[in-house]
């Protein structure tokens, strides 16, 4: 537990003493921040952050309208379920006629 303490504390100090530097130090008149943020600047490709950005748009929507095409067909099928899980007569005579010969024979035992 120690041993993570220390470590924790010398990677802060880096930390700090790199970006301390970083806004200190001056070559040709610049500071290194902004050496490396010029440097840098060509190389970050917006294209990429908009093309993800409209990708994850089109699967939100994507999503919302299947969550909608679920719902409404939910609906649909919960008013014509009761009918459909109908149980025909003879179905019905034949599981109560079973019921009272298990619940004789239960009581027999």
């Amino acid at each position: 537990m120690l041993s993570l303490l220390k470590f924790t504390i010398k990677w802060a100090v880096l930390s700090l003493l790199i970006l301390t530097l970083g806004n200190w130090v001056h070559w040709n008149g610049r500071t290194l921040s902004e050496i490396v943020k010029t440097t840098m600047a060509p190389f970050e490709n917006k294209h990429l952050l908009e093309t993800a950005q409209k990708w994850g748009e089109g699967l939100t929507r994507d999503a919302k309208q299947g969550l909608q095409n679920k719902l409404s067909s939910s609906s649909s099928q919960m008013t014509s379920t009761p009918m459909e899980q109908e149980v025909p007569r003879s179905e019905r005579q034949k599981l109560r006629t079973l019921i009272r010969e298990l619940s004789s024979s239960d009581t027999t035992d």
